[in-house]
């Protein structure tokens, strides 16, 4: 039985979502957090006080931006068109940031951090202001439509 193309337009960005929350989950319950870059000594975010701020507006930005992919093939009304593309993928990666967190309070090493829920919803607004904003119209339109 052949899979339709509608099918598997929908299934492959829900897919992804799915798969980059895992890692996100992998990452925040890790006993001591991965490291971006090289090694210590040589990181490329070592000027920044808080790069673990820019790493979870990266993570949560990505997330969000598959989010946003995995719903575009709904629409609606406008106002539910609005509700449903952009201000959804910004609540779920808000909760699921905040759930994040929460785990990391009870993990030895870690520790929860408003801050990193606040970055988490910055990078989520970031993704949904460039797919609505910066995005050519014209993509996101051929993109939403099925052959």
């Amino acid at each position: 039985m052949a899979v339709s193309k509608r099918l598997v337009r929908l299934l492959i960005p829900f897919a992804l979502a799915t798969g980059w929350a895992f890692l996100i989950y992998w990452a925040s319950t890790m006993p001591t957090p991965p490291v971006i870059g090289p090694d210590n000594n040589g990181n490329f975010l070592d000027f920044l006080p808080r790069k673990d701020l820019i790493a979870h507006a990266a993570a949560y930005s990505i997330l969000t931006w598959l989010l946003m992919l995995s719903v575009l093939p709904f629409t609606l009304c406008k106002p539910i068109n609005v509700l449903l593309h952009r201000i959804m993928p910004i609540v779920i990666a808000g909760v699921y940031g905040f759930a994040m967190e929460w785990v990391q309070g009870g993990i030895p090493e870690r520790s929860a951090e408003v801050l990193d829920v606040a970055a988490d919803v910055v990078g989520a607004i970031i993704a949904i202001a460039f797919m609505t904003c910066i995005w050519p119209k014209a993509k996101r339109a051929e993109d939403s439509t099925f052959d």
